[in-house]
């Protein structure tokens, strides 16, 4: 499912950018206020669906819409699409998005991203973000920290990788940012320092 809307989520910096090695990088700090704007927003709007525990693609389905508006304006050349599962090296042959995890090779479904459709490079690949709800099993975590870690590494190098976490009743979304360099051997096990989204 792809987003494209008009206008942007109130309370967003205007989008900042730079450029490493000859890629353009968008600053985490931009990406945080245009997630954290629409995790918000969808928090103040649609509050029933975290009182009642709705199913966390719920959910994300009105994040991403948010993100859409401030990717419109700070980033039209991206889209924000939920469980896309499609990439290609050559934009000829597409295949599905399989990631290397503990267990093996997996076809894998991102919760939501930021991304350039048809390309694989660290330019086109700004968010990927996987949702928990509060109290989800401890090895569903961990699947998704695994599969956040490697996101960021070939083939799709994202620039900004997320766990959110959804929580039940009145209390504060939390999140997890994912190092910006992570080691290839891999992220580190246990509990995510999860941090409220506002406070």
């Amino acid at each position: 499912m792809t987003f494209r809307a008009a206008g942007g989520p109130a309370g967003c910096a205007d989008s900042s950018s730079h450029t490493v090695d000859g890629v353009h990088v968008v600053s985490r700090m931009s990406v945080e206020a245009a997630l954290r704007a629409a995790v918000r927003q969808v928090f103040d709007d649609q509050r029933q669906l975290f009182t009642e525990g709705a199913h966390e693609r719920s959910v994300v389905f009105h994040i991403a819409g948010h993100l859409a508006s401030w990717v419109r304006t700070q980033l039209p050349s991206l889209a924000v699409d939920v469980e896309y599962n499609r990439w290609t090296r050559n934009e000829k042959d597409w295949l599905a998005k399989r990631l290397t995890l503990p267990g093996g090779t997996q076809v894998v479904y991102p919760d939501l991203i930021i991304h350039r459709r048809g390309r694989s490079r660290p330019a086109d690949n700004v968010l990927v973000v996987e949702v928990k709800r509060e109290g989800a099993d401890p090895e569903a975590v961990q699947h998704d920290l695994d599969k956040l870690h490697a996101f960021s590494l070939e083939p799709f190098h994202y620039q900004h990788a997320v766990l959110l976490e959804l929580p039940r009743g009145d209390r504060t979304p939390r999140w997890y940012w994912c190092p910006a360099a992570p080691s290839p051997a891999g992220p580190r096990t246990g509990t995510p320092p999860l941090a409220p989204v506002w406070i």
